[in-house]
């Protein structure tokens, strides 16, 4: 682990989204509608809030890190509320699916859920068109992680996310990350870095499998939940992904060769609720619940954290090899740069102004990379510059700031 310290001369703290665009990137307001309260205190209940049960739909296992945080988060609303607020939690995909995720909150048959924007490409075309951008995060963990974090809860409350999120039928309440960069776990060595050929890898998704193409790997269509039956039969060799998926799926049992390379992070999880339902509430009850999202948000980030953690120590106990991956980056970098260069090509139809969308997202990423490393020093490859996001105080005000600032628009 690296040692955390304070630099001599702070970098400078900037503040981007909010303050940068005033036009089509800014910050969108809360919401409001229709009031299903007169404000009055409900029984029991703190001033304004109403009784109101929520469905809350989750890809994580209620056993899991995060589940368990968000079951911390579950509680809290209760608690806070003088148990007005209940939420009602379905874990494992129980009540939505993947596919449905999105289409099934807008609907009504979740009232809150947790996905992947990269799920649905064709409902969400800007949040992927920003999910693209996902190698200019730093290469350290778990800077990175909370770098992503703090970019997208920025850019994800845009007029333009906001726009298309409500043509979804859905609120943006937050984003978390449950990684860094993106990785890779072979269960074989590879033998030349830069030229993949004849590997075959399951992607997450688009921006991975086309890195992954640049490496020479053929990409194949395999279920998360199907990874590790793959690779102990040979249908796959690799897994591009996250150490908390090596841990949480079993994969370090059947793959025994881990690459920290610097594949593109996943900017795309986003928190969302049934838009119907937000603007039904009381005034009191969203800004209750708005308040609620930086603990949401907070919390699954240091269970993320800790999922990683199992992975880490538990190398040489579980005889995993971590390979020096100087090589495979250099590749990487120059694809990943070409893909950067075209990126404003792709922009899609929703995006007001892709240069200056460029310029805000650039300059988020920029400013949350210096507020990350204000506290921390960076990590090499495969190491952990820190555990807990306790050591990120600037990091963390700066969380505050925006989730502040979204209860007083």
């Amino acid at each position: 682990m690296k040692e955390i310290r304070r630099p001599a001369r702070k970098a400078a703290r900037y503040v981007i989204a909010t303050l940068a665009v005033a036009g089509t990137f800014a910050v969108a307001a809360c919401g409001g509608g229709s009031s299903a309260s007169n404000g009055d205190a409900a029984p029991g209940g703190a001033e304004g809030i109403e009784e109101l049960t929520l469905s809350y739909s989750d890809l994580t296992s209620a056993t899991s890190p995060a589940g368990e945080a968000v079951q911390e988060w579950i509680d809290a609303l209760d608690e806070d509320s003088g148990g007005n607020v209940v939420v009602e939690p379905y874990w494992s995909s129980s009540l939505l699916t993947s596919d449905d995720a999105l289409s099934g909150t807008g609907s009504g048959i979740s009232d809150i859920t947790y996905t992947v924007v990269t799920y649905q490409p064709q409902a969400l075309p800007v949040a992927n068109w920003l999910n693209e951008q996902g190698s200019l995060p730093v290469d350290s963990y778990p800077h990175n992680q909370l770098q992503t974090v703090g970019v997208m809860n920025e850019m994800f409350n845009t007029e333009d996310m906001a726009a298309e999120f409500e043509v979804q039928g859905v609120k943006f309440l937050a984003s978390t990350s449950v990684a860094g960069k993106y990785d890779l776990l072979c269960s074989k060595e590879l033998t030349d870095q830069t030229d993949l050929s004849g590997l075959r890898v399951r992607a997450p998704g688009p921006v991975w499998a086309a890195e992954a193409e640049a490496l020479g790997m053929t990409v194949v269509n395999v279920a998360q939940g199907e990874t590790y039956e793959a690779l102990q039969r040979g249908l796959i060799d690799c897994q591009i992904g996250a150490p908390f998926m090596y841990e949480d799926y079993g994969l370090n049992e059947v793959a025994k060769h881990y690459y920290p390379a610097g594949f593109s992070a996943n900017m795309g999880l986003v928190l969302l609720m049934n838009l119907d339902r937000w603007e039904s509430l009381s005034p009191e009850t969203q800004t209750f619940l708005q308040d609620s999202m930086q603990k949401y948000a907070t919390g699954r980030t240091q269970a993320d954290i800790n999922s990683q953690m199992a992975f880490f120590d538990r190398r040489e106990e579980l005889g995993i090899t971590t390979h020096d991956v100087t090589e495979m980056n250099a590749v990487l970098a120059e694809f990943q740069e070409s893909q950067r260069e075209t990126w404003l090509d792709r922009a899609p139809a929703g995006v007001s102004d892709p240069a200056d969308t460029g310029e805000v997202l650039t300059a988020a990423i920029e400013s949350w990379g210096e507020t990350v490393t204000e506290d921390v020093d960076l990590a090499e490859p495969g190491e952990v510059a820190s555990e807990s996001i306790e050591d990120f105080p600037a990091w963390q005000a700066r969380l505050d700031e925006v989730f502040a600032g979204r209860t007083q628009d």
